[in-house]
């Protein structure tokens, strides 16, 4: 079914009729007496409770004192609404401190994260029965690198049984949406997902509960969010409910495509809100009753189909007398080129491969992707592969080709919308996940020193980059690998670059490895090595704690 639903602050007239209609699959209340009535009509509703306090901090300051002080100022707060939620039941999860989460300030990170700790073991014990949501954090936090914080509070949700709750609003400027821009979804309304697939990429599982959605304001490029401004303002859907339910609509199509949805482990998305204040977010009649029909109306909402990459790199033609491609480290990626073949548009990976190995007596094809015009992408090498297309510059690109002719001199063709889509995909959600970062997208005349006029002239390419638009970096250093030894007794081997990072082993005095890649922090000189995509401490706080084998 649908995973939308209400954000109920309070009993705003009809809203209990909208949910024995709609039965959503779970409901956000902030008195504990609406979990009873909403039981009443609709049993398999989940129902989240939230008590809304004004002074968070004195709770944040005793959390970091200490897992004991943790665990006693849980025990305050969950007392201040205990007695009457284990009196009057109805209620099947409850919220944790809400939107305590920073980005760049690890002491306020640690703070609420030791809270929530506390509050996953000590509500089983005051309020038995009832499953903590923890994580409420506010959109866009923390930061892409401060994941790996949130282990040990994932392992104590999971064990409680209970959900991160994250708040993924949405972006919408003068009536155009964000919903279904990639960089957006990563940064802002699906950075959950994000974090959902770093937590299991470290072996942790958890459920999720968004617990605060919608449309709301924003600068023109979609970011700087604009607190006040929800689809009422006139900067967003201006009051247009139409309009807003179908917005919602397509961010319910997207939920349904996660990957938390697809394993069951989505529990709802509650529309902010119901209630005093809050002017232009007010879900209240006509648009309440307008979302419990859409709600009833789509039971198990369509996922947007997402692009699929299809490896057919096997199966192309190569010729190893013509040579072999050499291979790069990811981090000497400094760019995404994207080329059109100059030709129909139905000309094959194959045949694309066939011509770069007999007639230009290339080693393979020269792309490293192929979109056709249905929107499969073909993966025809591997990333880290430096493949012929643009020239002396090839270890610093990778290359993607769309097949077509869309130079304005001999054609008036463009990519297919499918094509378009497929690429703008690519290029801001796979090449990202792959490379751990954004990276331009250059048309292959923009290559330094390139003389052509790939891909042409009919199409804006430069609309689907969502990186940013960044200049490549100057050409890096030629990469080197390193043979290192451990120098101390013993050396902890960490997911990535620095202290935040999670432990996962350990390695001994004498140990010897094969360092992919050295990075230096600026700040403070520390040095880590990069091996097998694990990472250990080559320099720290100025002591060598490894040494390079002559």
């Amino acid at each position: 079914m649908s995973y939308l639903s209400y954000h109920l602050q309070t009993n705003v007239t009809g809203w209990l009729d909208a949910v024995a209609r709609c039965k959503p699959r779970a409901l956000k209340v902030f008195q504990i007496e609406m979990g009873n009535d909403t039981k009443a009509v609709s049993p398999d509703t989940l129902i989240v409770f939230r008590h809304h306090i004004e002074h968070q901090q004195p709770y944040l300051d005793r959390a970091g004192e200490g897992p004991a002080q943790a665990r006693d100022a849980a025990a305050e707060f969950i007392n201040r609404f205990e007695d009457s939620l284990n009196r009057q039941g109805g209620i099947d999860y409850v919220e944790s401190l809400n939107e305590t989460y920073a980005t760049g300030n690890p002491e306020t990170l640690r703070k609420a994260i030791a809270f929530d700790i506390g509050f996953c073991e000590m509500l089983a014990h005051i309020c038995p029965g009832v499953k903590p949501i923890v994580f409420t954090a506010a959109i866009g936090n923390p930061g892409h690198n401060e994941y790996a914080p949130l282990l040990p509070l994932a392992e104590a949700c999971a064990a409680a049984g209970g959900a991160f709750g994250y708040h993924a609003y949405h972006p919408v400027v003068n009536g155009v949406s964000f919903v279904g821009s990639a960089g957006h979804q990563r940064d802002l309304h699906l950075r959950w997902c994000v974090i959902d697939d770093f937590l299991i990429a470290t072996g942790r599982r958890v459920d999720w509960f968004l617990g605060e959605i919608g449309p709301i304001g924003a600068n023109n490029d979609g970011y700087g969010l604009r607190a006040n401004d929800g689809w009422k303002h006139g900067g967003v859907w201006g009051g247009d409910r139409a309009a807003c339910v179908e917005d919602l609509a397509a961010f319910d199509r997207l939920l349904a495509g996660t990957r938390a949805a697809r394993e069951g482990r989505l529990l709802g998305a509650t529309i902010f809100t119901s209630g005093p204040g809050w002017k232009h977010f007010q879900i209240r009649q006509p648009i309440l009753d307008e979302i419990a029909d859409y709600i009833q109306a789509n039971p198990t909402p369509e996922p947007a189909p997402e692009p699929r990459i299809v490896d057919i790199i096997d199966q192309l033609t190569m010729e190893p007398e013509n040579g072999h491609y050499g291979e790069r480290h990811l981090s000497g990626i400094h760019g995404h080129v994207v080329h059109h073949s100059g030709t129909r548009a139905s000309l094959t990976a194959e045949e694309a491969a066939y011509y770069h190995v007999n007639t230009k007596e290339w080693p393979g094809i020269g792309y490293t992707f192929y979109i056709v015009p249905d929107g499969t992408i073909y993966q025809t090498n591997p990333i880290n592969v430096s493949s012929y297309h643009v020239g002396d510059l090839n270890h610093r690109y990778i290359g993607t080709c769309v097949p077509g002719n869309f130079w304005s001199v001999q054609s008036v063709a463009k990519p297919s919308l499918a094509q378009e889509r497929s690429l703008r995909w690519l290029h801001n959600v796979h090449l990202p996940a792959v490379l751990g970062r954004s990276i331009p997208l250059l048309g292959h005349k923009e290559v330094p020193g390139a003389q052509t006029a790939c891909p042409g002239d009919n199409w804006d390419w430069h609309k689907l980059d969502e990186s940013g638009g960044v200049e490549p970096d100057p050409d890096p250093e030629p990469f080197e690998v390193v043979e290192l030894r451990v120098a101390t007794a013993r050396l902890n081997v960490r997911t990535g670059p620095g202290k935040a990072y999670a432990i996962v082993g350990q390695l001994w005095q004498g140990a010897e490895l094969w360092a992919e890649h050295v990075t230096t922090n600026s700040s403070n000189g520390d040095k880590w090595a990069c091996f097998a995509e694990l990472w250990a401490a080559v320099r720290y706080n100025g002591v060598a704690l490894m040494e390079v084998v002559e």
